[in-house]
């Protein structure tokens, strides 16, 4: 049993820990590392912003067209073609601007180099001294290295260099024009209409309220966070336990044998939470949750008392994830990671109004975030988990058992996995459940080694095995004595019956809240020596006392007197 537990530790401590050292690695890498990416997204949604003013532009431009035609007063066949044609006009002019980069970094750096000529050609034409035309050009060589240094950086992005280089750009466009040889009305409607693109640009890029670099750095630092890839592996490692406890309880045949693997992974779930690995115990239990082994009720049926427990105490552990944390938080333990991937995606959502002011100005980074602090000191937790040493030919039999699965779709895993079930256990014809975990057989297993015991000490099992005989000690003397009074009609005697009834089932309540208190107890901490002692010769004079009671009135009737 250890070496399944150590194998599935191992493989879940292993995909936790690579997650987690790769978030707190993207946590840790410089705003240097994304400026790169981060510049070119801030750049394109310049573009993006600036395109999207100007189609808007031609679009309300074409919808008042539209309407000045429609009011005209001539045959709807004309009427038809002339909205065919502005629309065929402005579907045109939409298709340019968005096959255009309305604001090119190039440009920008070009307008700045073409300014730079112009200007060091003008000094050389003054003829000056040539240690001072050297200088004077030395300056603005330097200035033109600032400016294009700030363009490429994008620290701003000088919205005059922008416009100039748009000017620019129009300029070369109505010389262009002016040598087609077209007729004056022609010419003039051409460059009137370069002249209104140009214009439109232009006052795109002056409404411009710019996002702050450092929000493009950590929206590419969120991209990396939130990689799927990544998100994927630490799945696949907690699936390849998952996948392969369902598989080996579905290929039991006998009820016998279901029923034993189904309790040895409860108590190998039951070992993973004492040793506060909650990531593999969760994938045993994620398994025995799955439709295929949860609908196996027979099965289930027969699992042992302390099994049935285990199984309740799984369901309120990983049922409800906020008791979940403060379990993890309580014994320093990091919270399984799946959980992790969500809080992420959560807290890194595009949509959160707390990644940016309404001004655009105020960036918190991820790390600042809401709920980030406890994301990376649980993905601190998992980095310095210990991890365990894996039984590598049961590890080569869970990799191949993934093999085999990864040639599937998820929906013909799930049809076998359910034909199987189904057969295993026919609706309405499922066979009787296995009795060989009853008390008796349970303890030849654990003698025989076949399964562990419940990890208790000696005295804890004493006490156990006292308070059990003890209850069902005095549940046989109280039925002795009711069947005794049932044989009489009498008002007293049916009375008596019926409070030796009500005993009963106190008796019951009575010595589950005992067992449950013990129970407790030994969970709780572990109990001195002297407790051990005081608890069981209580007990045992208890037993004493009703076993001498019993001898005592053997071959006795009550009286009704």
């Amino acid at each position: 049993m250890n070496r399944i537990m150590d194998t599935f530790a191992s493989i879940t401590t292993e995909g936790s820990k690579n997650y987690a050292q790769s978030i707190l690695d993207v946590f840790n890498k410089p705003d240097e590392f994304f400026r790169e990416k981060a510049l070119a997204a801030a750049t394109k949604d310049k573009f993006q912003k600036a395109k999207k003013l100007a189609i808007k532009a031609i679009e309300t431009e074409t919808t008042k067209k539209i309407v000045d035609i429609e009011k005209q007063e001539i045959p709807e066949d004309e009427k038809r073609k002339a909205i065919e044609r502005v629309k065929e006009e402005s579907l045109k002019k939409i298709t340019a601007m968005e096959q255009r980069e309305t604001m090119p970094r190039e440009l920008a750096i070009k307008a700045v180099e073409a300014e730079t000529a112009e200007k060091i050609a003008e000094i050389e034409k003054k003829g000056l001294p040539k240690e001072e035309t050297e200088k004077a050009i030395e300056h603005i060589k330097k200035e033109s290295s600032a400016q294009i240094t700030a363009i490429e950086q994008m620290e701003t992005m000088p919205k005059e260099l922008a416009i100039k280089a748009i000017q620019d750009e129009t300029s070369k466009k109505i010389a262009e024009i002016e040598k087609k040889g077209l007729s004056g009305e022609e010419t003039r409607k051409e460059i009137e209409q370069v002249q209104k693109d140009s214009s439109e640009q232009i006052t795109a890029i002056e409404q411009m309220k710019p996002m702050p670099l450092d929000y493009y750095v950590e929206a590419e630092r969120r991209k990396m966070l939130v990689e799927a890839q990544r998100a994927r592996a630490l799945f696949q490692s907690y699936d390849k336990v998952a996948d392969f406890v369902l598989n080996d309880i579905l290929a039991k045949k006998t009820m016998d044998e279901r029923t034993i693997t189904v309790e040895r992974y409860l108590l190998i779930a039951e070992k993973l939470v004492a040793r506060k690995n909650f990531d593999a115990a969760c994938q045993i239990y994620a398994a025995v949750q799955k439709t295929p082994v949860y609908r196996l009720a027979k099965t289930k049926e027969g699992l042992s008392a302390h099994a049935h427990e285990v199984l309740e105490d799984l369901d309120k552990l990983f049922n409800k994830v906020s008791d979940l944390r403060v379990r993890c938080e309580k014994d320093n333990a990091y919270l399984p990671l799946n959980f992790t991937v969500t809080d992420i995606t959560f807290s890194t959502d595009e949509k959160n109004s707390f990644v940016l002011d309404s001004e655009g100005k105020i960036v918190k980074g991820c790390s600042g975030l809401a709920g980030m602090d406890k994301t990376i000191g649980n993905c601190q937790k998992a980095i310095s988990a210990t991890s365990h040493q894996p039984d590598y030919m049961l590890l080569e039999e869970i990799n191949r058992n993934q093999e085999e699965l990864s040639s599937k779709t998820q929906k013909e895993i799930d049809n076998e996995h359910d034909k199987i079930s189904q057969e295993l256990e026919p609706r309405g014809n499922a066979p009787e459940s296995s009795t060989l975990l009853s008390k008796v057989k349970y303890k030849k297993l654990i003698r025989l080694g076949i399964v562990d015991p419940p990890k208790r000490s000696e005295q804890h099992h004493k006490l156990e095995e006292l308070i059990h005989t003890l209850k069902h000690g005095i549940q046989a003397q109280l039925t002795r004595l009711k069947n005794f009074f049932a044989g009489s009609e009498t008002p007293k005697a049916s009375r008596t019956s019926s409070i030796l009834e009500e005993m009963q089932e106190g008796v019951t309540s009575l010595f589950d809240k005992v067992s449950s208190f013990f129970r407790e107890k030994f969970k709780s901490s572990t109990p001195s020596s002297k407790f051990n002692r005081e608890a069981f010769f209580q007990l045992k004079d208890a037993w004493s006392f009703a076993n001498e009671d019993d001898e005592e009135s053997e071959d006795e009737h009550p009286s009704m007197s």
